[in-house]
């Protein structure tokens, strides 16, 4: 057994070892190798615990139900159809409008990327405007609107703001208008914005079984990701002179009310998907 053990050691070093170093060293490695043993024992354990883990998440996903996941894919991309509208607006702002607008107040030339800065100073001021609407809306007989008729209103209000686009550019002629007409635009955005940002995440937030709200949430920020990516694609094919500004921006304005009519009209069956009890999505 000693031998065996020692095995792997040289034979002239074992020559010149007693008997009792012999045997000391032989229980050393009678301790190694059972810690080996009790290590690989455990990462075994640990492997089959995280296989089971993976096995049960995988078949909770699978399991799930069906209109769950047609809910969840269908706001998904009605909400890369608006945040795609929503980042197409910024460009016109800098590369159109930017020459084709007067940006002098006085004596005073307004910074373009000012444009962006409003959107975010009207988002703090509509806020508690919103809150204040949803509030009356939601203590009324019938309830709240639906979050798909909220998102079908801010496609409008993006298609509205486009169709703004279009009046300056026809109005304007061949002379520049002034850039303080682009605040009557942002209201437009930012009404879309704050009829359907936040409320998409409490969508997810109050469907999502409780397991998966992460992967959830990370499906909804990856349209966010697509929209970024596409937009600008987007604005080569629409605005990069294939068409007059004019008709780019009533053609976006009639995507975005067509997709107003699709979510109006299916409203009543998408509603009923998820007016269901909580403990059906988390079955």
């Amino acid at each position: 057994m000693i031998c065996f053990f020692l095995e792997g050691i040289p034979s002239i070093i074992l020559c010149n070892l007693s008997n009792n170093t012999k045997a000391r060293l032989y229980h050393c490695l009678l301790a190694r190798n059972r810690l080996k043993s009790r290590i690989i024992y455990f990462n075994w354990r640990i492997h089959l615990q995280f296989s089971c883990i993976i096995d049960s998440f995988y078949a909770k996903v699978l399991t799930l139900n069906a209109e769950f996941h047609f809910r969840i894919i269908l706001i998904s991309a009605f909400q890369i159809i608006f945040w795609l509208f929503w980042y197409l607006a910024y460009l016109p702002a800098y590369y159109y409008w930017g020459t084709n607008m007067s940006w002098k107040v006085g004596s005073f030339t307004i910074p373009t990327n000012w444009f962006d800065a409003c959107n975010a100073l009207f988002c703090i001021i509509s806020g508690p405007l919103t809150a204040m609407l949803w509030h009356k809306l939601e203590s009324r007989p019938q309830g709240d609107i639906s979050l798909f008729k909220k998102l079908g209103i801010a496609l409008g209000f993006l298609g509205c703001g486009y169709i703004f686009y279009a009046i300056v550019d026809i109005a304007r002629g061949s002379g520049k208008p002034s850039c303080l007409l682009l605040v009557i635009f942002l209201v437009f955005l930012t009404l879309g914005e704050m009829f359907f940002s936040p409320l998409g995440s409490a969508f997810i937030a109050e469907y999502s079984p409780s397991r998966l709200m992460a992967i959830m949430m990370s499906v909804w920020s990856l349209g966010i990701f697509f929209a970024a990516k596409l937009y600008a694609y987007v604005y080569q094919f629409a605005f990069g002179g294939h068409f007059k500004f004019t008709h780019a921006c009533i053609g976006v304005a009639i995507a975005a009310f067509l997709c107003t009519v699709i979510l109006f009209a299916m409203d009543k069956p998408l509603r009923s998907l998820v007016e269901k009890k909580e403990d059906q999505a988390e079955a």
